[in-house]
């Protein structure tokens, strides 16, 4: 009986080790099984490798899905365990970025199932506690992602015709700015964001279409999804806004407009001929 007991004791003294050996060291064949371990969920990775400073390399990622697909030029991550590290300490914001370079998705129509509600049933894909979702981003954001930087990556819609190219994109402290231009059917606009998700505060943001001299400012309350702004074009202010929005429509309860400034708007820019 004693000697049973020692060899089950030895063995789980061992099993506990090589468990914790594999946890040490999932940086080393974590990257080697990657591959593998996502292949049956569409996903295929030419390489992962270790750049020796606590991360992963990953390149020419491919994706298929219904009515999706994805290609990846180059990926930097962190190690599952560094990644935990920082997690556990809170420190993920002062992480090393995640950064993504050359992201292709392409969205195509699908044929779907259209289910008429039932009598009492919720019509709207909003959630009912979007006021409170919202309130807690910023603080998930800063506890489960590090900083991210995006660099030429392209959205494109077939049906109908959508793209948008983001030169450059990162999110960092709370705060995202972007540099990118979109498109619909043949018309296309360049466009600057900054937009500052508050912990505890109103939301602000920054839109400029940079060829029209047109920037939008943006006010946001979570809690209650109150939305304040101006339009400013060449620096003067022509209107401000508030709209007070339901939280579960895309349809406000209230809004109002006011015009600041008597203005008119070229006529190139809503593609109208003189009138002769």
């Amino acid at each position: 009986m004693r000697r049973l007991i020692k060899y089950t004791g030895l063995t789980a003294f061992f099993g506990v080790m090589v468990c914790l050996g594999l946890v040490l060291t999932i940086g080393w064949w974590g990257a080697w099984i990657l591959p593998a371990v996502v292949k049956p969920l569409g996903v295929s990775i030419s390489a992962v490798e270790r750049d020796g400073e606590g991360g992963w390399q990953i390149r020419d990622l491919t994706y298929a899905g219904d009515g999706v697909a994805a290609e990846l030029r180059f990926a930097r991550l962190p190690e599952p365990l560094s990644f935990a590290w920082a997690w556990r300490q809170g420190t993920l914001s002062e992480s090393r970025d995640i950064e993504i370079e050359g992201l292709r998705v392409r969205l195509s129509p699908r044929d779907a199932v259209v289910e008429e509600p039932g009598v009492g049933e919720q019509t709207s894909f909003l959630p009912t506690d979007l006021g409170a979702i919202l309130e807690d981003l910023p603080a998930m954001l800063r506890q489960w992602l590090p900083p991210v930087k995006l660099t030429d990556a392209m959205i494109e819609q077939s049906d109908p015709v959508i793209s948008t190219h983001l030169r450059e994109a990162e999110l960092r402290d709370g705060r995202l700015t972007l540099a990118g231009t979109t498109s619909y059917q043949a018309n296309s606009v360049a466009l600057d964001l900054l937009l500052h998700l508050r912990e505890g505060a109103d939301w602000t943001a920054q839109l400029g279409f940079p060829e029209y001299a047109l920037k939008l400012d943006l006010q946001l309350t979570p809690a209650n999804l109150l939305t304040n702004g101006t339009l400013d074009f060449e620096g003067t202010s022509l209107l401000s806004f508030a709209v007070d929005w339901a939280e579960d429509s895309w349809l406000p309860q209230s809004a109002r407009i006011r015009a600041n400034t008597p203005y008119e708007l070229p006529s190139e820019w809503l593609q109208l001929s003189e009138l002769t």
